[in-house]
């Protein structure tokens, strides 16, 4: 049964033929701005010309460049590493984006061991990164891994849906279908029009057995996806390329679509 999967606040690139280098920890600081391609009130300062280049919206999506944030992020923390942040931060969810692993793995601990819990968002981050790594490695250690930072940033955001999406898809990616259960129905109690918390509560009904449930669970979440826009997808995945967000945020809804029929079956 060929079920479809689409996790939380994050989409690698789509380039996933880099070789394994990839992901080893890029240093590099190979910078190909020209300062001709900055506006005049840009201040001369590295972190907020990272920001320029990896913080976009609709208005701003033609100058997302994650090789020129990064560079611009890393001279920043070369000057103070201590001044910003979140600067090893964002240079870790650059790597995650990038499926650098490693290197997102060592700037997130960077940013913990400067500034310890300052942005909680790290033990999430920390968790996709290591769910990630483990779709590649299979290893028992990164799953775990992965699990154990999703549920501490889950005592930070006990609330929030995305964690127990991400939870989830770490349970279901090892066939642990029984333990998205629970993850997932405390979710839909606080959030229960969320429609990847539904989508992913029909994919663990239908993998334990109840598969009228899980077409009601698909059905809602058809409903929910409907209440979208692609400014709500935006939000949601605010690290991605801004030139694909209209289309994987119709993906996600033919994704509930292709999973309803699948439950519809006989």
């Amino acid at each position: 049964m060929a079920l479809c999967f689409f996790i939380g606040a994050l989409v690698l690139s789509a380039n996933m033929s880099e070789p394994s280098s990839a992901v080893t920890r890029d240093q590099s600081t190979t910078n190909n701005t020209s300062d001709s391609e900055l506006p005049a009130h840009m201040p001369n300062d590295n972190y907020a010309l990272g920001e320029y280049y990896f913080i976009q919206n609709t208005d701003s999506a033609d100058r997302y460049d994650l090789q020129k944030a990064k560079y611009y992020f890393l001279e920043a923390i070369k000057e103070n590493p201590t001044q910003h942040n979140k600067a090893f931060y964002n240079v870790g969810r650059i790597d995650l984006v990038k499926s650098r692993f490693v290197s997102a793995i060592y700037h997130f601990e960077k940013q913990q061991e400067y500034f310890g819990d300052d942005i909680p968002n790290v033990y999430y981050m920390l968790g996709l990164t290591y769910g990630f790594f483990a779709l590649e490695t299979d290893s028992q250690q990164h799953w775990q891994l992965a699990e154990e930072n999703f549920i501490r940033f889950m005592e930070y955001s006990p609330e929030s849906a995305w964690p127990r999406v991400d939870l989830a898809w770490v349970y279901f990616s090892q066939g642990k279908y029984e333990a998205m259960l629970p993850i997932l129905e405390k979710g839909l109690e606080h959030n229960p029009e969320q429609a990847w918390l539904l989508n992913t509560y029909g994919l663990a009904l239908l993998n334990t057995g109840d598969k009228e449930a899980a077409r009601q669970a698909f059905l809602r979440a058809q409903q929910a996806y409907k209440k979208l826009t692609v400014g709500d997808w935006q939000q949601a995945y605010v690290e991605n390329d801004p030139q694909s967000w209209n289309r994987n945020f119709e993906l996600f809804g033919d994704i509930i679509e292709s999973n309803l029929f699948l439950a519809s079956q006989e």
